[in-house]
């Protein structure tokens, strides 16, 4: 969890937000000597809940049997699960500079018709300004805790949002209109915004938003999609093809299992990665060019249950073929399970 004295820098950022300070600045500046992070990277990464330790970092690189080379990192959120005793700018400076690409996540508020604990506000008025303002002060407190680490500008810093059923129109205008919110402040800052996504939902509804280039809707620079296909490439069933196309994607195709190298263990999640450093950072979208509500695509019949266990443990590879589990599991854990509140009935029939 963010300490007291980051989260008085993110509340004074916050603040000055409000009162338009624009371009915003934190009272510490991130270290330059450190590259973009993930920066150009093809290949394969993985993510845990905890960063492991500098050690264990350095043993997996030496394993020449390993195909990593990217990691996943949680670097705040107020829904991130595991304590992270490693992750510091020390760290950071190190595995960069020993050839590991990083991809930050934040893990805050989720959709609205979830069961998690802290939830996107649904209210639509304004254009759901109270969610907007919400994945804005998301990007704000990311952006202190990036800093803190020395993850320099110019990186791309990922949320995480985790499955929803879709097809309730305000839970879904909602979490879009969060990440919109999310990438848009983060360019204020000159980061890239990304987001992780479950195929079936938010990648589904963000791939219709790149269709239709609603007005004043943010799409994130990158995109990092939970599809447990094990494919091991960068393809998605939910996606156009033409839709981040050019080194702005990464896949997760695998679930928790346990890895291990250098006689070490992990329980990670798989992924493979084609990013590339976005540049220039796009420029800001004012808030008067938002125009008419989003054209949220049909419902999808129903939402699969996830599965808890692995039904494979062991290492993969670049040749690997893991067994196939129904749907991405990942981090955070809802406090409860309900049903979904819809404030629109879908429209489709379940199946």
């Amino acid at each position: 969890m963010p300490s007291p004295k980051t989260r008085r820098r993110a509340t004074a950022v916050i603040a000055a937000a409000a009162l338009g300070a624009w371009p915003l600045t934190l009272s510490f500046a991130a270290s330059q000597a450190n590259p973009p992070s993930p920066g150009t990277f093809k290949g394969w990464a993985f993510d845990a809940c905890t960063a492991p330790s500098a050690n264990t970092m350095d043993a997996w690189l030496k394993d020449k049997t390993d195909p990593y080379r990217g990691i996943g990192i949680y670097i705040s959120g107020s829904l991130r699960a595991c304590s992270q005793p490693n992750l510091t700018a020390d760290w950071v400076s190190h595995v960069q500079q020993t050839g590991w690409h990083l991809l930050p996540l934040t893990v805050g508020p989720q959709a609205s018709c979830t069961g998690f604990s802290q939830v996107i506000n649904a209210n639509p008025a304004n254009t759901y300004a109270a969610a907007r303002r919400q994945g804005a002060a998301q990007a704000d407190d990311a952006v202190a805790h990036a800093q803190a680490l020395g993850i320099v500008r110019g990186s791309t810093l990922f949320y995480d949002m985790e499955n929803w059923h879709t097809g309730y129109n305000n839970c879904d205008a909602s979490a879009l209109w969060f990440m919109s919110a999310w990438t848009n402040r983060l360019h204020a800052y000159g980061y890239a915004g990304g987001t992780y996504v479950s195929g079936l939902s938010g990648a589904r509804l963000l791939n219709a938003m790149a269709d239709a280039t609603p007005s004043g809707f943010v799409l994130p620079d990158q995109i990092w999609t939970a599809e447990w296909n094990d494919q091991e490439n960068v393809k998605s069933d939910y996606l156009d093809s033409d839709n981040w196309a050019n080194h702005q994607r990464a896949h997760q195709y695998w679930g928790g299992h346990n890895a291990t190298n250098s006689k070490i263990t992990l329980n990670i999640d798989s992924n493979y990665v084609d990013l590339r450093t976005v540049s220039p950072i796009p420029a800001v979208v004012p808030d008067s060019a938002i125009g008419a509500p989003l054209p949220l695509p049909s419902p999808t019949p129903v939402t699969p249950t996830p599965s808890a266990t692995p039904t494979k443990a062991a290492k993969p590879s670049p040749s690997a073929t893991p067994s196939k589990s129904a749907s991405p599991t990942t981090q955070p854990t809802p406090s409860k399970t309900v049903s979904p509140t819809p404030t629109a009935q879908p429209t489709a029939t379940s199946t």
